[in-house]
């Protein structure tokens, strides 16, 4: 149906001009994703995903560790990685992990960029408690081949936290009414 101009009142999904009715009372898979891109900064990309949780789901932090212990000792001299932020982070009373990384290229005189991620893992057994994850890339790897961020790192990050920091779940989809 046709989503009201006021807004949702009752809880769903919402596309375009669209909304589709959904009481979220069974833990269906399914996954929302969301690519956002910035005219002012054509380079910074962001994905937003939100679905079930699935018992494979693994935290963020432990996630990123283990898959750098297998990045190949040659791919490690190429690339300078530091960690600007990693730790729990909670936005809006959702309690999750974030990882802010900058990658530069050894050897290189170039910024290099920022990619970061923020996930909360959710309820396994509650479908209205979520998982979501928000990624970011300052830099556009397929038409960027020297891997330079255009941006500096200060307006990346603040991009960041002001997406993160409007990330809400609407009353509707926690199971409460617009009374």
């Amino acid at each position: 149906k046709l989503k009201s101009s006021k807004g949702p009142n009752q809880a769903g999904l919402c596309w375009k001009d669209y909304f589709i009715a959904d009481d979220m009372t069974e833990n269906r898979f399914f996954l929302s994703k969301a690519y956002l891109s910035f005219p002012s900064y054509p380079e910074v990309t962001m994905n937003i995903e939100n679905r079930a949780r699935v018992e494979s789901d693994t935290p963020l932090i432990q996630m990123i560790q283990k898959n750098r212990e297998q990045i190949p000792e040659e791919l490690k001299k190429v690339f300078k990685v530091s960690d600007i932020r990693s730790s729990v982070r909670e936005i809006n009373g959702l309690k999750g992990e974030e990882v802010m990384t900058h990658y530069q290229q050894r050897l290189s005189f170039g910024r290099g960029f920022e990619s970061g991620a923020w996930q909360y893992l959710g309820t396994l057994d509650d479908p209205t408690d979520s998982y979501i994850y928000l990624g970011l890339e300052s830099v556009d790897e397929v038409n960027n081949k020297a891997l330079n961020a255009p941006l500096n790192q200060k307006i990346v990050l603040g991009l960041n936290d002001f997406i993160l920091n409007n990330i809400k779940i609407s009353a509707f989809n926690q199971g409460k009414s617009n009374d």
